[in-house]
């Protein structure tokens, strides 16, 4: 109610002649317009991004409001009304488009506009917007909590009383391969826009280059609005197979831009990493950011081979590229463990960044694992595209395999 009656005061006056959801569609897509950024002033800037991050934070609790949240206990109404909401709310009522499916549009087209914004301005001066970090980290979050609907309602989606009720950030939920509705393929499936994503990501991430001359504060947002890109692209790779896309060719080409995209940042990392060490483990803000960052991408990696599995995976172009660039982020996190905990004098519980390490070395090793195991290749197939792969993974993972067991021997 107070961001309502402070924020957004127009919102008020809407009545039954005005949706909802085109009039915050326009305070999401104001901040965006042409004519206002060259005309209008600075001050006015600020607060049409302002109203935009508060109609975003709107949605979002708009959203959780129909997931079946802790919050929706506070009702003390029968399980039954919150089935009934969760249903009306994902499939609409008498034909209306529903609730659900709007604000995924809305979503989709600020962060489209966002995407669009950034790339055309990728001076210093923007990306050091505070307010325009604040304004894309929550239209990132709204989109996240879109696609982290749970259709239908499950029986224990609604046990309020045994506190099994939890947001999909909280719960994990992220582990979860997503099933969309076929209807959603329009927006989702665009590796046009996934690339340029990427692109948006490459310029807002934390460098070596950029990363001393930031203010702490801006550091801190921009590190956040990173973050929250990562875990959305998390999401997009754990798009599973289904009506959605529409043949394995247009699958693979949606997951080559994901993994085209991931490598090109994790192969940034690599390079800042051997020509900057000294200045990265001296900030401590930016090997925060650098960790955090390493853990979130090969999770994606490991997600995107958990769901494309090897088969699919293989005939990319950029297969080999993959397999060395898994080896080469492996050997070098588990190589500088054992540095570390050589000048720890073995006492593994005070070397600093040990977790994030390890937590990124198990999701390396869990994604070795899944192309090694995978049913294609360990049923025995005779295909030479089998046979190819096999050798692909056997010749460039055994370093990584090798430098394992010597730094777990050692």
């Amino acid at each position: 109610e107070k961001m309502t009656r402070n924020a957004i005061p127009h919102m008020q006056r809407i009545g039954k002649g005005e949706d909802l959801f085109v009039y915050l569609n326009s305070l999401l897509l104001a901040p965006f317009e042409e004519a206002m950024q060259q005309h209008q002033q600075q001050q006015l800037i600020y607060q049409k991004r302002y109203i935009g991050t508060m109609s975003a934070s709107f949605l979002s609790l708009l959203v959780g409001e129909f997931t079946g949240g802790n919050s929706s206990a506070r009702y003390n109404l029968p399980v039954e009304f919150h089935r009934s909401c969760h249903r009306v709310f994902e499939n609409g009522n008498h034909g209306d488009q529903s609730g659900l499916d709007a604000t995924l549009h809305l979503s989709m087209t600020a962060l489209s506009s966002l995407v669009g914004y950034v790339l055309n301005n990728t001076s210093s001066n923007t990306l050091q917007d505070q307010s325009l970090m604040e304004f894309g980290t929550c239209i990132i979050n709204v989109t996240f909590d879109v696609l982290s609907w749970e259709f239908g309602a499950g029986s224990n989606k609604w046990d309020f009383s045994s506190g099994a009720n939890v947001s999909a950030k909280d719960s994990g939920r992220g582990g979860v391969l997503l099933r969309p509705p076929q209807k959603w393929r329009e927006v989702l499936i665009r590796p046009d826009f996934l690339g340029a994503v990427f692109h948006v990501y490459t310029a807002v991430r934390i460098g070596v280059a950029g990363g001393n001359s930031l203010d702490s504060t801006v550091m801190q947002k921009r590190g956040r609005m990173s973050h929250q890109l990562r875990q959305l692209l998390l999401q997009l790779a754990s798009i599973a197979q289904g009506p959605i896309f529409t043949d394995q060719n247009e699958r693979g080409a949606y997951a080559g831009f994901l993994l085209d995209g991931c490598l090109n940042v994790l192969e940034t990392v690599l390079t800042e990493q051997q020509q900057h060490q000294d200045q990265l483990t001296a900030d401590s803000m930016i090997w925060e950011c650098r960790s955090t960052e390493i853990v979130d991408l090969v999770t994606m990696l490991s997600r995107i081979t958990s769901n494309f599995r090897t088969k699919l995976l293989s005939q990319l172009a950029t297969f080999q590229r993959f397999l060395s660039a898994l080896c080469a982020i492996g050997k070098w996190l588990l190589e500088s463990s054992v540095t570390e905990c050589h000048q720890a004098g073995g006492d593994f519980g005070s070397m600093e960044g040990a977790d994030w390490k390890n937590d990124a070395i198990a999701q390396i090793l869990q994604c070795s694992e899944a192309m090694a195991g995978d049913y294609w290749l360990a049923g025995g197939s005779d295909s030479q595209e089998a046979k190819a792969a096999c050798e692909s993974l056997a010749v460039s993972l055994a370093p990584l395999y090798g430098v394992h067991c010597a730094c777990r021997v050692r």
